[in-house]
């Protein structure tokens, strides 16, 4: 499903799938869910809070390899407390 809501750049798609992520100046890597994706950047949801601002790492290999694996970093724009967690939103700045 793409979603699109006129002030975005660019269209959003949806799409639920495992991920990992890691603070740019980090050697760990933490699970995550991806909630959507477009071309300029990603929506997702952790455990871990993530300062708006900071540098992160995300790897995402869907299951069924029908287009490569992304590995980004990503500049943090929003980090919103869940009940559950966090969601995260950021911008792409730079494709691996």
């Amino acid at each position: 499903m793409v979603l699109h809501n006129d002030k975005r750049e660019y269209r959003r798609m949806e799409m639920v799938s495992q991920m990992r992520f890691r603070p740019q100046a980090g050697d760990e890597f933490y699970p995550g869910q991806c909630k959507n994706l477009s071309t300029g950047g990603i929506a997702f949801h952790c455990d871990q809070r993530i300062d708006a601002g900071s540098l992160v790492e995300i790897d995402i290999t869907l299951e069924k390899a029908i287009v490569p694996p992304l590995h980004a970093t990503i500049e943090v724009l929003r980090a919103v407390r869940l009940p559950e967690g966090y969601e995260i939103a950021g911008k792409f700045t730079e494709m691996k």
